[in-house]
């Protein structure tokens, strides 16, 4: 029982650590006030690598909806927009 609570404690922290790091890139993103391609696809490589974020909302709607937004290899003015916003509120 005793490793069922600290394997249940390590999975909190390392979800915990991964939003902290996913609001400091969305933070560095959006600096500039623009979300570019490189900036989407490298956030969706970090989703991929980082899957214990996932456990957080709005994390796998993000990792979805990028993913979509991604398919055709290249971002819509709107697309960029709409990740601007959501990362606002991320980060707020």
């Amino acid at each position: 029982m005793q490793d069922h609570n600290n394997s249940v404690i390590d999975s909190l922290r390392l979800s915990e650590r991964q939003t902290d790091e996913l609001i400091g890139i969305c933070k560095g993103i959006l600096f500039d006030g623009i979300v570019s391609y490189d900036e989407a696809k490298s956030l969706y490589t970090w989703f991929k690598a980082n899957q214990k974020a996932m456990q957080v909302w709005p994390v796998k709607q993000l990792f979805l909806t990028i993913g979509q937004m991604l398919k055709d290899d290249a971002l819509s003015i709107d697309d960029e927009e709409r990740l601007l916003k959501v990362g606002q509120i991320i980060t707020a």
